[in-house]
């Protein structure tokens, strides 16, 4: 079996390099929500293990890179529900979270931090080693991840093509 910090190199390397800022425009957030790119990179680092380990016989992290993927979904949908309320407000103002309209804004959004996160990983700035991944299979950080989706599930009505 190949050995745990290498699994996690050849993860970065499997990952497509996206070329810098291509796709990572934000259409309503001013700027990239910290929570967000955490999850999507737990998301894909945890994801492109989980498929080389999947390729030697070992079936771990079944649920991880899904649950990370919806938390950062979660964030990106918090963050836009909240933009109006901080100092770097949105680039868009008095937007319907309602319409169709905001919708595609923020899957926008949420499509820009997914990249960006994939380009993390890819260029290896995100994943340098175990410590790394660790990190993101921490059960505080799954903890974490599973209160956005809760959050999500539980009490936003809106964005329901998004969940």
């Amino acid at each position: 079996m190949k050995s745990i910090k290498a699994l996690v190199i050849a993860a970065a390397a499997v990952i497509s390099a996206v070329p810098a800022t291509a796709g990572e425009k934000l259409s309503y957030l001013s700027s990239m929500d910290a929570d967000a790119l955490n999850f999507f990179r737990c998301a894909a680092s945890v994801g492109a293990t989980r498929e080389l380990l999947l390729e030697d016989g070992f079936d771990v992290y079944t649920s991880f890179p899904g649950t990370f993927d919806k938390a950062g979904r979660a964030a990106v949908i918090k963050a836009a529900l909240l933009a109006e309320e901080f100092q770097e407000g949105p680039k868009l103002k008095h937007v319907s979270f309602t319409g169709k309209r905001a919708t595609r804004l923020v899957a926008s959004d949420i499509d820009a931090h997914r990249n960006k996160a994939d380009r993390d990983l890819a260029t290896g700035t995100f994943v340098k080693g175990l410590d790394d991944l660790a990190s993101c299979v921490s059960p505080s950080r799954l903890d974490a991840a599973r209160a956005m989706v809760d959050w999500l599930d539980n009490d936003v009505g809106l964005f329901e093509d998004l969940k």
